[in-house]
């Protein structure tokens, strides 16, 4: 495994007075997909509107390992215990100092 600055041995689950950023789960399939299914929350993104069942767990499975392959790290956003969206930064470049991030969040919470 890649060596990791001191504290990033476990998953970073972050809290703030609304919101709840933790590890995405196996669990959180359905969810997820309910989220990819509104065409305006991936309008800017490369995963496909309504993505069947199987594409859904292959990005759950892509999200989950980010972080134990030390590429990255997936968030699952939650509020009141209700996934509302994911934030990631799906790629980290060493060499270059930076990374590629990527969001969704349900249209239900923009502006807020």
């Amino acid at each position: 495994m890649a060596m990791m600055p001191p504290g990033f041995d476990h998953f970073p689950t972050l809290q703030t007075g609304r919101l709840s950023l933790r590890a995405v789960t196996d669990a959180d399939a359905t969810a997820y997909r309910t989220l990819q299914a509104d065409a305006e929350v991936t309008a800017f993104t490369d995963i496909p509107d309504a993505p069947t069942v199987k594409q859904t767990q292959r990005l759950i499975t892509w999200m989950i390992a980010l972080f134990s392959k030390r590429k990255g790290c997936a968030w699952a956003i939650e509020y009141q215990d209700t996934l509302i969206g994911a934030i990631r930064i799906n790629r980290i470049h060493k060499k270059e100092r930076c990374g590629i991030i990527g969001y969704e969040l349900s249209n239900t919470h923009w502006g807020q």
